[in-house]
């Protein structure tokens, strides 16, 4: 996967968060904040959601709230989101 760079922005492979430290922000001389937004099933397989959440905020989606408490949780399906209630997740988490 390529390098994508904005302005003052930068996305980074899941490689290079591994290996790099945080960033100073050069124009604020402030830490910068990572988001990072995780999808379903195989496609999250080999991501280490614990040193993600030690980097940035993480946000998911459906059945990672089975494994991970997470920054935020989206579910759509009509079936995860009951799920997601009736195990009281909901309760001290934010879900969307």
């Amino acid at each position: 996967m390529a390098d994508i760079e904005t302005e003052n922005r930068k996305v980074y492979t899941f490689s290079d968060i591994q290996q790099r430290a945080n960033e100073i922000n050069s124009t604020k001389n402030a830490m910068t904040e990572n988001l990072f937004v995780l999808g379903n099933g195989e496609s999250r397989k080999n991501i280490d959601v614990e040193l993600l959440k030690a980097k940035g905020k993480v946000w998911g989606c459906n059945a990672l709230f089975r494994e991970h408490i997470v920054d935020g949780l989206i579910a759509v399906d009509p079936m995860m989101t009951h799920e997601i209630y009736r195990s009281g997740y909901c309760d001290e988490n934010k879900v969307y």
